[in-house]
């Protein structure tokens, strides 16, 4: 059995082998916790592809850049809006943030997809949710909706991720975690995935519950099997990236995916890998799939 890890967004100040090591040292260390053998023999494959998608989002129009005064792209602008109604961010949140970045409040009232008024709102979600939001309002978003609005961009990373993920003929389990949910979730679902074997996929911090990112893969009628066995979802109730939202028949489209919603609670991010994969369920899970 291989274990092909799938990152999430901004990675590109990581190497691959720093990403694979913070995954595997906190899944060995979940594993040693919960007295199961550590599989330190086993296969893992690291689809890496962040520095390809920094430097295609860096490349396209309408990604936020600060001083720009540009207009950002529609996709960019409907996914934050989302985020801010689901966050309860009001107009006049918005009007206080720009104020404080020394935004043209006009440009900002007018509520149009322009760049000032992204980094407003960025800033309201980042003020108003310390925690949840962070760095992911400016961050994640922007890389998202390059990904969701570019079908270059889509071409080119599942191009990588696939060729890790399918590089050989063996049965895998997948481990996804933000976007990485994704994209997996895309190649798995494609119809020349049909003959592999994936006894377990897992999915942590996923927005594919999120309106616009479920909009994009658009709702199926049935659940991937094959080649998905059993489905595994970790959302966090305060996960900024999921909105709190589980994977479910009204936002996915079909039933039969486990959700995992009392993930162990990180003050610091609750969108961090290391939250998620130190969960008890989420780690024993993976655990078991890997050694059918």
């Amino acid at each position: 059995m291989r274990l092909v890890l799938v990152h999430g967004i901004n990675n590109e100040n990581n190497s691959a082998a720093e990403v694979e090591d913070v995954w595997m040292k906190t899944l060995r260390e979940a594993w040693r916790q919960n007295g199961l053998d550590p599989l330190a023999k086993m296969r893992v494959t690291n689809a890496y592809y962040a520095d390809e998608l920094a430097k295609l989002s860096s490349k396209a129009e309408g990604a936020v850049a600060a001083g720009t005064g540009s207009r950002v792209s529609q996709v960019e602008f409907d996914l934050l809006q989302e985020y801010a109604a689901a966050s309860g961010i009001s107009q006049q949140d918005i009007v206080v943030a720009a104020n404080e970045e020394g935004i043209n409040i006009s440009v900002v009232e007018a509520g149009v997809p322009h760049e000032a008024w992204v980094i407003a709102i960025s800033r309201a979600l980042e003020n108003i949710l310390p925690t949840r939001g962070k760095y992911l309002a400016r961050l994640f978003l922007r890389q998202a909706a390059v990904y969701i609005e570019r079908r270059g961009v889509q071409n080119r990373i599942k191009d990588i991720v696939r060729g890790k993920m399918f590089d050989d003929a063996s049965s895998i389990v997948v481990v996804a975690h933000s976007l990485g949910t994704v994209i997996s979730y895309e190649l798995l679902a494609e119809q020349a995935a049909a003959d592999r074997i994936v006894p377990l996929f897992v999915t942590l911090g996923s927005p594919l519950a999120v309106r616009i990112v479920s909009n994009y893969v658009g709702k199926k009628r049935e659940f991937p099997k094959p080649p998905i066995q059993k489905w595994l979802n970790g959302a966090h109730r305060q996960d900024f990236v999921t909105l709190g939202r589980t994977l479910q028949k009204e936002t996915i489209g079909f039933e039969g995916i486990e959700n995992v919603d009392d993930v162990i609670n990180n003050e610091s991010d609750k969108h961090s890998i290391v939250s998620y994969l130190s969960d008890r369920k989420i780690s024993c899970a993976i655990h078991k799939a890997l050694s059918l």
